[in-house]
């Protein structure tokens, strides 16, 4: 009877395993041929000859992830490469403590560590042929640009790095040494080293990446290529996370890399720069210099090492808006979809949470603030829409509109609460629809707005989200 017994059990263990060896295989055979499908139909990416690449990275290594190989293309073809770092990297929390096998670390601990990231930044740009006088450190703190996007844009505020203990630039490699960590300070170092390098490229993270200082990236450097002197540069969009993308994870330098399913579907006109085997070689050996982090995340960093790299070309959102007087000698009507990503899996629990679509109707006379709900508003929820801007004077301004569930309108103008009779909230009877109606001059003596749409409640800061988009106001920059 044991005998049995044990011969059974052996046959589902085999049969289990069996089982799990074709699952995986079956998994893997998907992936490479979908991939290989799904990156035919993206269009070349062109590199002119003596193009002056500007690469901005949020952290130490996500230059060489996402755009290694193209760096390596650019410096071939007779051109230059200036890679800007945002953040010294000094809040990777969990690859800090694995690298010091400590789990409870000082200041001092990631100040040192930004230093190590630092060094391993230029052996691995030195491995592509890039120097350090064509590398900049802007020494914002890792994990607090979103914060700082959010908090007030003076030049006086300062957000505190948990990590690090510094409220300012405090790095010796800083691009300004004492500049205090707000959104502001950051866009100006930006905008000046694009005015000084002249970019003819610039990538950088774009709204799909979903890290909170890759999408903060995305924003900050729109801002500051899009309204920098002359600028005429080709703006591409890269993705570095994205839920539990790429896949399949680890090194699979055999197949292509194409962007998550839902990314695709909103942003369809990628383009694919199909590397070398030789700019292939190298990028796995700029990218492996990055030792500090192949501890923690090596087979996520080794899954960028791909027959390919994929980006996407800047699509303009431009607006007229006009003060009343003007408004009807205007007659631009335009519509501005926002993209949905990565929704809180608490939705389900929260009716009224989740945004199905959020989108904007600009004219020369009004703005018109559109959320579809997938089902009816709820009294405990609360539905907001974000605004930044700046005017030609350099001011900047941030405007929200809170709806309650129960339909009260609260606004803000940086941070104090106003009323504007103009402001008009409308929710239909099926109570799926929210609208908002704001006059256009409210907003035309912006040259910028970036918009953001969410839906939180007391316990979850953002149930959906709808990202932040870019819209430049009255056509006053950036013809490509």
């Amino acid at each position: 009877m044991f005998t049995k017994f044990r011969r059974l059990v052996t046959v589902v263990v085999i049969v289990a395993l069996v089982l799990l060896a074709l699952f995986f295989t079956l998994f893997y055979f998907r992936e490479y041929i979908t991939n290989y499908f799904v990156h035919a139909t993206f269009t070349q990416m062109d590199v002119p000859q003596h193009t002056r690449l500007l690469v901005l990275s949020p952290h130490p290594d996500d230059g060489v992830i996402a755009a290694g190989g193209l760096m390596e293309r650019v410096l071939a073809t007779g051109g230059t490469v200036k890679v800007v770092y945002v953040t010294a990297g000094d809040g990777f929390e969990i690859a800090a403590q694995d690298f010091y096998h400590r789990r409870t670390l000082s200041h001092a601990y990631y100040q040192e560590y930004a230093y190590t990231r630092y060094q391993e930044t230029k052996n691995a740009l030195g491995s592509l042929g890039i120097g350090e006088q064509n590398i900049s450190w802007l020494g914002f703190p890792d994990g607090g640009t979103n914060a700082m996007w959010n908090a007030s844009w003076a030049t006086s505020a300062a957000y505190t790095s948990p990590y690090s203990g510094f409220d300012k630039t405090a790095y010796s490699f800083s691009y300004h040494a004492d500049q205090l960590y707000n959104a502001a300070n950051a866009v100006e170092d930006l905008q000046q080293i694009i005015n000084a390098y002249q970019p003819t490229m610039v990538v950088m993270p774009g709204v799909f990446d979903l890290h909170p200082d890759h999408n903060t990236v995305y924003r900050m450097g729109t801002v500051a290529v899009l309204n920098s002197t002359d600028s005429h540069a080709a703006i591409y969009y890269y993705i570095v996370h994205h839920g539990f993308w790429p896949t399949p994870q680890g090194l699979h330098e055999d197949t292509y890399l194409v962007p998550p399913a839902d990314v695709i579907r909103l942003f369809p006109h990628w383009q694919s720069l199909d590397l070398s085997t030789q700019e292939v070689a190298g990028k796995k050996n700029a990218l492996e210099r990055y030792r500090s982090q192949m501890i923690t995340i090596g087979d996520f960093i080794l899954s960028y090492v791909r027959q390919n790299e994929i980006f996407y070309p800047y699509e303009p959102h431009r607006v007229t808006l006009a003060a009343p007087s003007l408004a009807a000698a205007l007659s631009t009507n335009t519509q501005v979809s926002l993209p949905i990503f990565g929704t809180n899996p608490f939705v389900s629990f929260y009716p009224g949470s989740r945004i199905d679509q959020a989108y904007v109707d600009f004219s020369p006379e009004t703005v018109t603030f559109h959320l579809d709900l997938a089902d009816e508003t709820d009294y405990r929820m609360n539905y907001e829409w974000s605004l930044k801007g700046q005017d030609q004077n350099g001011t900047y301004t941030a405007y929200t509109f809170d709806v309650s569930g129960d339909g009260k309108l609260a606004e803000t103008t940086n941070g104090t609460a106003v009323h504007n009779s103009a402001v008009q909230l409308h929710i239909t009877n099926d109570r799926q629809h929210i609208v908002l109606t704001a006059p256009a001059s409210m907003f035309a003596q912006n040259k910028w707005l970036f918009i953001d749409a969410k839906s939180f409640n007391s316990r979850f800061s953002t149930l959906s989200n709808a990202y932040w988009t870019y819209v430049a106001v009255n056509d006053g920059h950036h013809a490509q």
